[in-house]
């Protein structure tokens, strides 16, 4: 199909195996597939999304704008680092943008319906309406909330289905007041046990219990719903 990126897509076997192999898309961090199997992969250094079909023979580049998904030719886009991609129960799609770093923040989730209908962009009012700090991660839960792991920041956001935010793993922030009650972390435990260093991973296992890959710590913590 016409477009201005080019991937190369080589499928090969080896014992009982396919191996797909796929470039050109840039720089990416995560990578999922929808109901349909088709494959979104984030290009993080581009700012797009690569939807590859199913058959591995054709490819759609897409970009966000203020309705939601739309196909490009462009090379680059406007999706500010779309770091990973996931999808909930309903087809809901949830795209993790970085934002701008260093400092300047902007890190949103932004979720579309299973059309590429923009239904909401969720974190830019954190941190004074800045957004957020360097998310890397987000995950629709068991417990129907949204979990998004705010790398910069140390912590693991909760949301609600109204996308409010209930509360964090993490280090506790005595300055915020405003989410002391929502705060579902170890609050009368603070040791160095509770505190999170670049948490980046995060899902919830078949206990039902929420397992984060606590990058810098080296470890990963499992945390019951509570915290």
């Amino acid at each position: 199909m016409s477009n201005s990126n080019k991937l190369n897509i080589k499928v090969s076997k080896f014992n009982n195996f396919e191996i797909i192999i796929i470039k050109g898309f840039g720089r990416s961090y995560g990578v999922d597939i929808d109901n349909k199997n088709n494959i979104y992969i984030p290009s993080f250094d581009k700012g797009l999304i690569f939807k590859i079909s199913s058959n591995l023979k054709t490819f759609k580049t897409l970009d966000i704008d203020k309705k939601g998904l739309v196909e490009t030719k462009k090379k680059f886009g406007h999706i500010l680092k779309p770091h990973e991609i996931s999808f909930d129960d309903k087809k809901n799609m949830y795209v993790t943008e970085m934002g701008y770093g260093n400092g300047n923040l902007a890190g949103r989730v932004t979720k579309l319906s299973k059309s590429g209908k923009l239904i909401k962009i969720i974190g830019l009012n954190q941190n004074n309406g800045r957004g957020l700090d360097g998310p890397t991660v987000s995950f629709f839960g068991k417990d129907n909330c949204l979990y998004v792991s705010e790398w910069r920041a140390d912590k693991i956001l909760r949301y609600n289905k109204k996308y409010e935010l209930t509360g964090w793993l993490g280090k506790f922030d005595n300055n915020d007041k405003k989410y002391k009650k929502f705060y579902f972390g170890t609050r009368n435990n603070q040791n160095k046990l509770s505190y999170l260093n670049h948490p980046h991973a995060l899902r919830f296992g078949p206990d039902n219990k929420i397992y984060v890959v606590d990058t810098n710590n080296h470890r990963i913590v499992k945390f019951n719903k509570n915290g």
